[in-house]
């Protein structure tokens, strides 16, 4: 069932705070672009992960069927990935200039980490093939584990992050400095 924008907000809010400073609606600048705002900055609060992050939160048939809208919400956030914060000062910290560590769809309703299956259609194998290569931006994807009963935040389609366990191996091996020249 399709969600709408301020209920996939709230509960997005309700999910992160424990985990996240959250800061809404940041602008940021694009090469190319110009002015851009992504939906939420979090700054992680339990020392484990470093810089921020970007969360972009999509609602409706994002993930249910409707593949182009998945194609065009990675495009969004690879825009994000390579854009700088224009805000001067957010939650007392020196922001303008600062890049997003990562960017990441909330929520991801394809079948990401939860590998695929043969049988499953085409449009989530798409899916995850399309993360995998966001991956290389700093983009991913966040879906909900249900054997996990945790929710993974992905890079390349394979686990970076766990919500209440932590960075994984990927996570940790990633938690370098900003992406700038060959830093990528």
């Amino acid at each position: 069932m399709a969600k709408s924008e301020a209920e996939v907000s709230a509960e997005f809010v309700a999910l992160m705070s424990p985990y996240f400073r959250l800061y809404p609606e940041v602008v940021m600048m694009h090469p190319t672009k110009g002015r851009i705002r992504i939906d939420f900055v979090g700054q992680p609060t339990c020392g484990r992960w470093q810089g921020n992050f970007g969360f972009e939160l999509k609602h409706g048939a994002i993930g249910d069927g409707n593949f182009s809208k998945w194609s065009n919400a990675l495009a969004q956030c690879i825009d994000y990935a390579q854009s700088r914060i224009i805000s001067d000062k957010i939650g007392g910290e020196e922001w303008f200039g600062k890049t997003l560590k990562y960017v990441f769809i909330y929520p991801c309703t394809f079948k990401i980490w939860q590998h695929v299956q043969p049988d499953d259609d085409k449009q989530h194998q798409w899916a995850r093939g399309q993360v995998r290569l966001a991956g290389k931006f700093g983009v991913g994807a966040i879906e909900f584990d249900s054997g996990k009963n945790d929710w993974v935040f992905t890079l390349g389609a394979e686990a970076a992050f766990w919500l209440k366990q932590g960075p994984t191996n990927l996570g940790l091996k990633h938690a370098v400095g900003e992406r700038i020249g060959a830093d990528r």
